[in-house]
């Protein structure tokens, strides 16, 4: 008897506990399931829109493991165009790509743009595809055979680094219409984000990345001039002993504010003024002694007002004051029951997604829980990166199932 009430007991405390958590709590949310596509090979995405065309594309896991034994492992990734109006797949492709920033897709002028990783017959690169059919028009070749990091797309050119695991690799501007390579500059150092670029100063903005077995190197935080790829201003990050400094969050530009942000894997948040490189203030992130917060690898960072938003590997949703990197609020997910990869901001509002499966919804302003949504039909968590497209956002999960729901409080 004493057995049975000791199992019991422990059991409905942590129900309890779960129902207590964020993202467990059963609001009526005014959202409804507008399209539930399974099994598409589509997993852990991310995505890109194209009003003009209105189609959407994803680029996910596919298949399992190419090489589970390498260092590190790569995935059949899959690129799809989706119509979400006829709810209907247009065209599908396979490209090998790592996880995360790997797997970053946009699209411009009618072009689908993505990095592939290398295998023994392929190199790496940059590739083009039709947007309409899914067929290559172009790819520019890498050295490297891994690829980390994302790109970005300015005023017809695409900024993007060589690749390589923690390998010294090169950043590349290169036409977006026919490939054609503009400049590349060669950069000490790895890449595990992407660059942003400021059209207002004329600027590409990155941080690096060295191995974590080298915890005494510094790591560099870089503005290049967009024309000729020549450094405007660089900042050196001196390394911490026992931390690994490596910049592994997107940065992001507060025009309002003439700064730029970065993070670091251990919680180093710096504000940059980004015409001269200026350090206006610098904050590390830490919980309790000898532990720290660290933003999601690869997650982006958002400004709201003046607000910088961030979700946190340790399951938070954090916001800090521009003016001083202080804690303007956060919620708190408990660790792994809540786990969270990167928020989508649109309108005020935060969406993310946890373990689950289950997708929040926050006010930017305060933090105010506004609604938890759990898709029906499925007992997996929802993993990638969510998007907001007018009234609807899609997400995906684990194992490839891909969620479009209509937001109806919009």
């Amino acid at each position: 008897m004493s057995r049975k009430y000791l199992i019991v007991i422990p059991i409905s405390i942590l129900v309890v506990a779960l129902s207590s958590c964020f993202f467990f709590q059963a609001d009526s949310p005014p959202v409804s399931l507008y399209w539930h596509f399974k099994d598409t090979g589509l997993a852990n995405a991310y995505f890109a829109y194209d009003p003009d065309s209105d189609i959407l594309f994803i680029r996910g896991d596919s298949e399992g493991t190419l090489s589970a034994e390498s260092t590190p492992p790569y995935v059949y990734s899959a690129i799809a165009a989706v119509s979400i109006k006829d709810k209907q797949i247009l065209w599908r492709k396979v490209y090998p790509a790592i996880l995360g920033n790997g797997k970053w897709v946009e699209v411009y002028n009618g072009k689908v743009y993505l990095l592939e990783c290398g295998t023994k017959r392929n190199p790496s690169g940059l590739v083009a595809l039709d947007e309409k059919t899914g067929e290559q028009i172009w790819k520019v070749p890498f050295e490297n055979r891994w690829i980390f990091n994302g790109f970005t797309i300015s005023q017809g050119y695409v900024y993007t680094f060589g690749g390589g695991y923690y390998d010294p690799t090169s950043i590349y501007k290169i036409n977006a219409e026919n490939g054609e390579i503009e400049w590349e500059v060669p950069i000490q150092g790895a890449f595990h984000t992407c660059p942003v670029v400021d059209e207002e100063y004329g600027h590409v903005y990155f941080g690096t990345s060295t191995s974590p077995d080298s915890q005494t190197e510094p790591r560099y935080f870089y503005a290049l001039n967009t024309a000729d790829g020549s450094i405007a201003w660089e900042v050196t990050i001196d390394a911490t002993p026992g931390l690994i400094d490596n910049f592994g969050s997107i940065p992001v530009i507060d025009i309002d504010g003439d700064s730029v942000y970065a993070g670091t894997w251990f919680g180093r948040i710096i504000r940059f003024d980004r015409r001269t490189g200026e350090k206006i203030w610098e904050e590390r992130l830490t919980h309790g002694e000898g532990t720290h917060y660290e933003p999601g690898w690869g997650g982006r960072f958002w400004v709201y007002k003046d607000k910088l938003l961030m979700v946190l590997t340790s399951s938070i949703i954090l916001a800090l004051n521009t003016k001083d990197g202080s804690v303007a609020w956060q919620k708190d997910g408990t660790g792994v029951l809540c786990a969270l990869d990167d928020l989508y901001l649109d309108n005020g509002r935060i969406y993310v997604h946890g373990w689950g499966p289950n997708i929040g919804c926050f006010s930017a302003e305060d933090g105010k829980k506004l609604w938890i949504y759990a898709p029906p039909d499925s007992d997996q968590r929802v993993h990638g990166a969510p998007m907001v497209i007018g009234d609807y956002l899609v997400d995906t999960t684990q194992y490839g199932d891909v969620y479009v729901i209509k937001l109806n409080e919009k």
